[in-house]
């Protein structure tokens, strides 16, 4: 006998005729045809969110045309470092003033093929400033939303800082330059980047490693949700467990923040991927809170914009641990 209804797997991004976007809610079902999506364009998407309610009326056609345009790009000069002060001078100095002035194409004008030595010499120069600066470490490329949450952490140059989802390790590059941010000496804190994925813990060695040039970091290649609780010694040799002042639950997520860069997504978007991924989320922040010291602080972050990701989880924390755990 085949399979019932409720035991069959949903491939997400694919058609499903089985389930719509809200599960069994008994609201309106979602389009399960790919032709209702464009490149830029999801009637799945735009349904579920505004059904939320959390965007007003009044902005939602802004909220759709911001989200079909392009991500700028950004990137952050590492702190604290005569290189990065150096680097970011040269950058005011022989940069900034000619890209303001150079005239970029309107969006609207049709893309055509032409000479690379027709470029303009400012961009072009600017690019190879940008390679140089990031090959050597002092210019991270990083989204300006990406910097956010480590500036919510208060970093000091003696904590003990987890980042339990760190890759690609740009977050991670900044806990680091907050942990040295008191100058020349070393902190006596650290920080543990762990990553699931072993290729993923390269790239970590990469960013986090050879680029901060810190020997306080730490690699890991554990399951964040199962991190293992780990020992030091203390003034009398005696190991104890290790607890952290601070701590980074960058979780996996559906990513549907990140439209107007990963444009698959829109193709690819279906409700059922923050459902399957809440639980996951859950578990990471409640084993984040089991290794948090007391008066600690730990930042919970996304890249998606659905509730059941965000507001959920930490609504199911709060009330299943009533706003306590017992380490």
């Amino acid at each position: 006998m085949g399979k019932s209804k409720r035991h069959r797997k949903v491939k997400f991004g694919k058609r499903n005729n089985d389930l719509d976007a809200f599960g069994k809610s008994g609201m309106k079902a979602l389009p399960k045809n790919d032709r209702f999506i464009t490149d830029r364009h999801s009637s799945r998407f735009e349904i579920f969110y505004r059904t939320q309610g959390f965007i007003p009326e009044e902005e939602w056609e802004l909220f759709l045309k911001h989200l079909a345009s392009d991500l700028p790009q950004s990137f952050r000069f590492v702190e604290n470092s005569k290189e990065g002060t150096v680097a970011l001078q040269m950058f005011k100095e022989k940069f900034l003033s000619k890209v303001t002035r150079c005239t970029v194409e309107n969006e609207d004008v049709i893309v055509k093929i032409r000479e690379i030595n027709w470029r303009q010499t400012e961009l072009q120069s600017l690019h190879n400033f940008l390679v140089v600066e990031t090959a050597c470490g002092i210019l991270s490329r990083q989204e300006a939303v990406s910097m956010i949450p480590p500036l919510f952490m208060d970093i000091k140059s003696h904590h003990l800082i987890l980042d339990m989802c760190a890759s690609p390790g740009s977050k991670t590059v900044q806990l680091i330059e907050m942990l040295h941010a008191d100058g020349e000496a070393l902190p006596t804190g650290f920080v543990i980047a762990n990553d699931l994925n072993n290729k993923r813990c390269y790239l970590l060695v990469h960013q986090s490693l050879r680029r901060s040039s810190s020997p306080c970091c730490v690699i890991t290649n554990c399951d964040a949700s199962q991190f293992p609780d780990v020992f030091m010694p203390d003034k009398f040799g005696k190991l104890t467990k290790l607890k952290f002042d601070r701590i980074l639950c960058d979780v996996p997520c559906s990513s549907d923040g990140t439209l107007r860069k990963n444009l698959n997504l829109w193709k690819e978007w279906h409700v059922n991927q923050a459902y399957a991924l809440h639980r996951l989320q859950r578990k990471i922040v409640e084993r984040g809170l089991h290794l948090l010291a007391t008066g600690g602080l730990l930042v919970y972050s996304t890249c998606s914009m659905n509730p059941a990701e965000d507001e959920a989880v930490i609504t199911q924390i709060l009330i299943y641990s009533q706003g306590m755990y017992i380490n």
